[in-house]
């Protein structure tokens, strides 16, 4: 509910006297600019009143402080209710009047050190911006080196793990003399970390792949 109401009170405070005061240009009179300025001055006192209460939280302490705020808004909009030229006559004007050279005063030193050290301000600004671009991209260039270096790590790594499949282990077995006195050449290829390569459906039993030297037949006792 208070978010509606301050929104509202934005709405009429700046919106609307900005389109009348957009009419009032288009042919101005003496007396229509006079009201709108007056409106204008008060309409910024009241901003800045407004933003010290609610920075401060006096505004809490002030109970239905936002509807408060939006009636207040409508009096000094509304140009039949005369609330502008009320309040800065009556109020706004006297107070001025009475703090104009405590104001300009302050005003004017508050200028004064702007002007002398914005130069100071403006480069410690521009160094500070270009130091923090300045070392995004030397981070940036830094993470792309190092993600580029464990990318050829792993590259490497993949094609050790692939020669290392194709290992292949022979062996020497002995057959039965019932077939033949040679040697059989077993091939078995390996794949992984010492693990055989398993194309049987049968659980634990690596297929091999052999090829037998040319036979002879085991040798006949002459005597």
């Amino acid at each position: 509910m208070s978010f509606i109401i301050n929104g509202l009170s934005k709405l009429i405070g700046t919106a609307l006297p900005c389109f009348y005061s957009y009419k009032l240009l288009k042919k101005p009179t003496n007396e229509k600019l006079k009201q709108v300025t007056q409106y204008w001055t008060v309409y910024g006192a009241y901003s800045t009143i407004d933003w010290i209460a609610k920075t401060f939280f006096i505004a809490c302490l002030i109970p239905f402080y936002d509807v408060l705020s939006l009636m207040f808004v409508l009096y000094i909009t509304i140009p039949q209710t005369g609330g502008s030229n009320f309040v800065y006559k009556k109020i706004l004007a006297p107070f001025i009047r009475q703090k104009e050279r405590a104001i300009d005063k302050c005003l004017n030193t508050v200028y004064q050190k702007i002007w002398d050290f914005a130069p100071s301000l403006l480069s410690n600004a521009a160094n500070s911006i270009f130091t923090m671009l300045g070392s995004m991209t030397t981070t940036t260039f830094q993470q792309s080196i190092v993600q580029s270096a464990e990318e050829v790590q792993e590259d490497e790594l993949n094609i050790s793990v692939d020669e290392s499949d194709n290992v292949v282990e022979v062996k020497l077995e002995p057959i039965d003399y019932t077939y033949g006195d040679d040697d059989e050449v077993i091939i078995v290829e390996k794949r992984g970390r010492g693990k055989s390569r398993r194309t049987s459906a049968i659980p634990n039993v690596t297929c091999r792949r052999s090829s037998r030297v040319a036979s002879k037949s085991p040798p006949i006792d002459s005597n």
